[in-house]
């Protein structure tokens, strides 16, 4: 496993828009905790 801070610092500097960056977010996050939102 990766350090949090990494990704996080990683995931902050790569460039994407902010609608790029809060689909990502939102997508692993409703993966994650399997939730019925999609």
């Amino acid at each position: 496993f990766e350090k949090m801070e990494d990704a996080a610092t990683w995931f902050d500097k790569t460039p994407m828009t902010d609608a790029q960056r809060l689909q990502i977010g939102r997508t692993n996050a409703i993966k994650l905790f399997k939730l019925n939102l999609m």
